[in-house]
């Protein structure tokens, strides 16, 4: 398709979660006396990604960035840092996901022998498009021939800022092998020029609404 009519944006979470174990010698250290941070950090990452699905298939569960201290090849490291990005369409999974993710720190750092500190560092609340004026973005589109799909946002947009405070919509021009936020990221022309066309129609069709109710009024 080469439109799609947003209907909402997944809410977003960001955690940074520091496990805290011991630095020591990667020679000299039995496997048993180890409190190996990363360890700690590669088993808590595969138990949150499980839970994630078991929760629900759309949770979006990512580790996007791992700090290691002191990040030495031959030392076992004392300190792991990882920076989370969850996301999905409802709040209550958001919340539910958040107290999975907290009892299986203090699980894992119990299991590997490490401490564990879980911090929330970033929340943005699920937001929903207005459906009269998604109506309006589909009716442009079927204007010009184009048969669009609605379709969640699964990435941030300005958008979301602006639904809080008035109605809002937005439209989504397909994009080449579904890449996105990324340098190779490549829409046709041509659905660039429909999504315009379609967004014109819409704005002309609220126009001439409002200036009906208007003219109404002052009749």
């Amino acid at each position: 398709m080469p439109i799609g009519v947003v209907t909402s944006i997944q809410g977003v979470r960001w955690y940074a979660i520091q496990l805290h174990g011991r630095d020591a010698h990667a020679g000299t250290t039995p496997s048993g006396a180890r409190r190996d941070s990363f360890m700690a950090a590669a088993r808590l990452s595969l138990r949150l990604r499980e839970e994630a699905l078991t929760l629900d298939q759309d949770l979006r569960f990512t580790v996007g960035r791992v700090e290691v201290e002191p990040n030495s090849q031959n030392t076992i490291p004392g300190l792991t840092t990882l920076f989370i990005d969850v996301r999905h369409a409802s709040t209550q999974v958001l919340e539910r996901f958040e107290h999975v993710m907290a009892n299986a720190v203090s699980e894992v750092a119990l299991i590997e022998g490490t401490s564990g500190k879980f911090r929330r560092t970033m929340s943005v609340p699920p937001v929903l498009f207005n459906e009269s004026l998604q109506d309006r973005l589909m009716a442009g589109a079927r204007t010009i021939g184009v048969e669009p799909i609605r379709l969640p946002s699964g990435a941030m947009h300005d958008a979301s800022s602006l639904a809080a405070g008035i109605p809002s919509a937005m439209i989504f021009v397909q994009s080449r092998d579904g890449i996105s936020h990324n340098p190779d990221e490549w829409s046709e022309p041509a659905h660039v020029a429909a999504a315009c066309e379609a967004l014109a129609q819409a704005i002309v069709s609220q126009a001439c609404t409002a200036t009906n109710v208007a003219d109404a009024a002052h009749d």
